[in-house]
């Protein structure tokens, strides 16, 4: 099983830690109620409530402090979600929705003024991520202490817990590419921080207005610290053994997350079209069309692949829809990268390229 380690490790910590929890919750009929079972239920209720309402508080602490850090080193926030709401960069302007994944897990995104600090930003996220998860967990204890009585107890300590199994898994599991792993790494030389960071750094620039292969061009990947933004730079100066072979180290790294994959799949798909390679476009085309995307590359591969079956309209939908995803993009060098690929490897087919 995949990451079987880190699993073990969250168990082996999680079990004592569930004990204790459920030690507490019947204590708490001795310290402060009776075994009644009006008492007993009301008990739950606060237990559940803290437990909801200190999930909810680690994640505003916890991303709020990650958008700090990274403000205070230099950053600017393009996302900040928690708690069903995302506030996000466009055009120059902060807008708002609603948004139902940022209730169980939020996020922020950010890049950095100077490209060159994306090493010392991210740590600095990394840090704010991490107090915030502390506080989270301290917080409720200190004022259960200066408000002991049976509704705190169950409401505060219960948060506590919510929060401390938060710890546990984001910080003490190693989980790969997780906050703990790219905190407590090998002062910042481990793989996935180098990753991480170079990611950053190409996002930086990219928000700048420098193209990804201009961003990527004094930083040259090993095998294990090679991202995404490399294939994409090697598309982009035309260079598609080199992406292929970009796309195979990353394939064959053991922590690629699921949105990773999909992307790899999209360019693996793009590339086969693009030089009839009918063999790999018919093993992957099931795949494709199932995961099918509204991302640029997403649109890019599909419109190279209708080229392929000569349904041109299609393909010139798929266009159109192409150009108007890379105008909403908040990094221009991206989307000037995704406009020199699509005019290098269609161009010639297009009818709004020049």
């Amino acid at each position: 099983m995949k990451y079987k380690r880190n699993y073990i490790v969250a168990a082996a910590i999680l079990l004592p830690l569930t004990v204790l929890a459920v030690f507490l919750f019947t204590s708490g009929m001795n310290i402060h109620g009776t075994s009644r079972s009006p008492q007993v239920a009301f008990a739950l209720l606060y237990a559940v409530l803290g437990a909801l309402g200190g999930y909810f508080f680690h994640n505003f602490l916890h991303e709020s402090l990650h958008a700090l850090a990274a403000k205070k080193s230099g950053a600017v926030i393009l996302e900040f979600a928690v708690a069903f709401t995302l506030f996000y960069k466009k055009n120059g302007k902060t807008r708002f929705k609603l948004n139902f994944r940022s209730g169980y897990a939020g996020w922020v995104s950010f890049v950095c003024k100077n490209p060159e600090n994306a090493p010392k930003v991210l740590r600095a996220s990394l840090i704010g991520g991490f107090a915030g998860t502390a506080l989270s967990l301290v917080i409720p204890v200190a004022f259960y202490l200066a408000f002991a009585d049976f509704v705190t107890f169950y409401l505060l300590l219960s948060a506590a817990f919510s929060a401390a199994y938060m710890l546990v898994v984001n910080y003490a599991c190693d989980f790969p590419s997780s906050d703990g792993a790219l905190l407590f790494d090998k002062k910042g030389k481990s793989d996935q921080f180098v990753r991480t960071a170079r990611i950053l750094k190409t996002e930086s620039a990219a928000y700048a207005g420098a193209s990804i292969a201009k961003a990527l061009s004094n930083d040259v990947p090993s095998e294990n610290t090679v991202v995404y933004y490399d294939v994409v730079s090697a598309l982009e100066q035309g260079k598609t053994k080199l992406a292929q072979s970009y796309i195979s180290y990353l394939e064959n790294m053991p922590y690629n997350g699921d949105n990773e994959v999909i992307a790899l799949l999209f360019e693996k798909f793009f590339i086969a079209c693009v030089t009839g390679d009918e063999a790999v476009v018919d093993g992957l085309k099931d795949d494709f069309l199932y995961a099918e995307g509204t991302s640029p590359s997403a649109l890019r591969a599909h419109a190279a692949y209708r080229r392929v079956t000569g349904e041109n309209e299609w393909a010139d939908s798929l266009e159109k829809s192409f150009f108007t995803s890379l105008d909403d993009s908040e990094l221009p060098g991206y989307a000037a990268s995704e406009r020199e690929i699509y005019r290098r490897y269609l161009g010639k087919n297009s009818r709004a390229v020049g």
